[in-house]
């Protein structure tokens, strides 16, 4: 009892408890989501959402990278089919690496970035240098611009 009340009576304690506090606020999560780059590495397909099985009842053994992968198509794919937006813009919110974006492309569609992400926004802008891109989080977000669609995949 003793040294614990030393230690916290302790200035220099606190003062080092503050700064850890400070540097705590300092890194957020959303802007440094070092899994979605992990995800990134493994699936080599530039997407980070889940994934739309035609099977609902696959053993979660028989789920190989190559399955996952396919699935991940497959959900973009109804997401894209679903999409009309009477020749507006689609805002793609939470684009994580682009996977979705690039497929809308191809279908012709208009489209526009947001993430706060910071390895995100590095790898899209030199991947995709000529989509317009957003980076903050969607609640800071604003335009004058109307979309015909907003995407959050997840």
């Amino acid at each position: 009892m003793k040294n614990t009340l030393k230690v916290f009576l302790n200035p220099l304690k606190w003062i080092a408890a503050i700064k850890y506090h400070k540097k705590q606020k300092a890194y957020r999560r959303s802007e440094q989501d070092l899994e979605l780059k992990l995800y990134n590495k493994i699936l080599l397909n530039d997407m980070l959402h889940w994934g739309y099985f035609d099977n609902p009842k696959i053993a979660p053994e028989e789920i190989s990278l190559s399955v996952f992968s396919k699935a991940q198509q497959r959900y973009a794919e109804n997401i894209a089919d679903l999409t009309d937006t009477n020749d507006q813009p689609v805002l793609d919110v939470g684009c994580g690496m682009g996977g979705m974006a690039d497929m809308l492309l191809k279908k012709g569609y208009t489209i526009e970035l947001l993430t706060p992400n910071n390895s995100q926004k590095k790898y899209l802008k030199a991947k995709y240098p000529d989509i317009p891109f957003h980076h903050c989080k969607y609640e800071e977000f604003q335009s004058e611009r109307i979309y015909g669609a907003v995407i959050n995949a997840e």
